[in-house]
């Protein structure tokens, strides 16, 4: 997994940007956070049913975007990744 994070100026709002390069197996990203208390949090996610997979002309919508789960509980979050995905994580304070 790759992971990046970046906050808004007013440390209202974390961004991750999540890349899972596994091929086959899902992941669970649990986190907790110091002087961050979430209360909050969507997620998108690109990902096809195998790596090879891309859009065409036939069928256009083969990879897109579509909605992640993020749970916020107790001041922690989880979000669970597709194989081989790329996530973006929106969380609110």
């Amino acid at each position: 997994m790759d992971l990046s994070a970046t906050i808004t100026e007013d440390r209202k709002t974390l961004y991750l940007h999540v890349v899972n390069k596994h091929e086959t197996e899902s992941m669970e990203l649990k986190m907790s956070f110091r002087g961050f208390k979430p209360k909050k949090g969507s997620a998108q996610q690109v990902a096809g049913d195998s790596p090879n997979d891309r859009n065409t002309f036939d069928n256009p919508n083969k990879v897109k975007i579509e909605k992640a789960s993020v749970k916020v509980e107790k001041g922690e979050c989880v979000v669970e990744l597709n194989p081989h995905s790329i996530t973006i994580v929106k969380i609110q304070a």
